[in-house]
């Protein structure tokens, strides 16, 4: 698709940046993975690479990789995690302690774990990579973000982008479906993630880029028109996930953060990560989690078009203010060894008095109306994005996710504390509407099940 034209490529933005795509080839096809050798070659690995994956995905495609490049003499070195390996430091230094010293390039064989280690790994060794999909389950393939869990906290990294993505569509359409679901629910957060940038953009100054919303747009076309037949597997409906969810990334790469494509929908999924760490409860996947959230954002800025802003009582909602201190025995609950780290993050946004507070709640009075007139083009109804979402098999609600509502309802109420990026979340904090009306919100969008 045209929007690919990007690639490798530096152009001067109407945003007043300038705007750089490291990525230079991404190749969705039957068959693509026959060219992989070409690819390494083309972008620069010269005789010898380390090849990481984990024991499923090298089962998956990882072996045939490894024989095509040995077969054109690479000297390959295969580095096989277990199946359940978590992005996190350990885990990456690790995977640097077993790095062979001849390789000059990196291939990653897999999904988001496999790239986030092997893009922030290749980083480190000022090292180029590229990656072999082996599923359309998420949007960091080609973003130059790696996520990544430190001291049990959820936090973003820069990584370089991989200079190339391959993605057979052999493979991808073999993928489990929950993972192709779970793509869809990661790329259809945008029409959120986009108005929470536009609610940063408007009440703080943070940079904010059309030209980034419209390749999103152009990403949340191509799911609407492949969820219906994601379930069909039908190719054509996977090469259209996998091209939105590339897109996605493309974003992120030149905004320079992953601000535009995750709002407090993803910090929900973090909040639900960073508390299965503390609890051992078995993580589900982060687009899963994602859509069911989005469906909640959706909700809650339905909820915040209905606001009279001229009603609202500043005072009083400034009289509910609450101090860090005040915050940290639900964060140190909920998120446990990694509470001090959240509100060392939580602070730098949260206003610092009571006093603050009311002069932040003037403000968003002051620009309510000129806020959601620019916030309204940005959002879909969470009607329209549970349709997309159900018509593709995918999860919209709590109960499908297999978590405990009340679980749920907390990683709501403690979202917003674990970044220092302002979100619908914090606004209906400021406003009381979070939490006083979770319950009905809850019920609102429907996702309890």
């Amino acid at each position: 698709m045209e929007q690919f034209d990007l690639l490798g490529k530096s152009f001067e933005c109407t945003c007043g940046k300038t705007h750089f795509v490291p990525t230079r080839e991404v190749l969705i096809a039957e068959g693509a993975i026959d060219a992989v050798y070409e690819l390494c070659q083309r972008n620069g690995m010269r005789e010898a690479c380390n090849l990481l994956a984990d024991s499923i995905t090298y089962d998956v495609c990882g072996k045939d990789v490894a024989h095509l490049l040995r077969s054109h003499g690479v000297l390959l070195h295969e580095i096989i995690l277990d199946a359940d390996t978590e992005a996190d430091e350990k885990v990456c230094d690790e995977v640097l302690s077993l790095a062979s010293s001849h390789g000059n390039f990196w291939i990653a064989v897999g999904s988001g774990t496999i790239n986030d280690i092997t893009k922030l790994v290749s980083t480190k060794m000022n090292q180029p990579y590229g990656v072999v999909a082996t599923a359309p389950s998420m949007n960091g393939y080609t973003s130059s973000i790696v996520a990544i869990t430190i001291n049990g906290l959820k936090a973003t990294l820069p990584g370089n982008p991989p200079l190339f993505v391959l993605a057979d569509l052999n493979v991808l359409c073999n993928a489990p479906y929950e993972l192709i679901a779970a793509g869809l629910g990661d790329a259809l957060s945008k029409p959120v993630s986009n108005a929470d940038w536009m609610l940063s953009h408007v009440l703080f100054g943070e940079h904010f880029c059309n030209f980034c919303i419209d390749l999103l747009s152009q990403s949340e076309q191509l799911c609407a028109s492949a969820a219906s037949s994601l379930k069909l597997r039908e190719p054509n409906a996977i090469r259209m996930l996998m091209e939105a969810l590339c897109l996605s990334g493309i974003v992120m790469t030149i905004a320079g953060s992953s601000t535009p494509v995750s709002g407090g929908e993803h910090l929900i999924s973090h909040a639900l990560d960073m508390h299965s760490h503390t609890t051992g409860r078995k993580k589900q996947l982060h687009g899963a989690q994602v859509g069911v959230a989005t469906l909640f954002s959706a909700s809650l800025y339905e909820r915040l078009l209905e606001v009279n802003a001229s009603e609202l009582d500043v005072a009083l909602l400034a009289n509910r203010y609450k101090s860090i201190e005040e915050w940290m025995q639900s964060l140190q609950g909920f998120f446990g060894n990694a509470s001090e780290a959240v509100a060392e993050q939580f602070a730098k946004k949260y206003p610092k008095s009571k006093d603050e507070l009311e002069m932040r709640l003037r403000k968003i009075i002051e620009v309510w109306d000129e806020l959601f007139s620019k916030l309204r083009p940005l959002l879909r109804s969470q009607n329209e994005l549970r349709r997309l979402l159900h018509s593709a098999g995918a999860p919209t609600t709590v109960w499908e996710l297999k978590i405990d509502v009340e679980e749920f309802k907390e990683a709501i109420r403690l979202a917003h504390t674990i970044r220092s990026r302002y979100t619908v979340l914090d606004l209906a904090n400021e406003l009381c509407i979070l939490p006083d009306e979770l319950e009905n919100l809850i019920q609102r969008s429907q996702i309890a099940g």
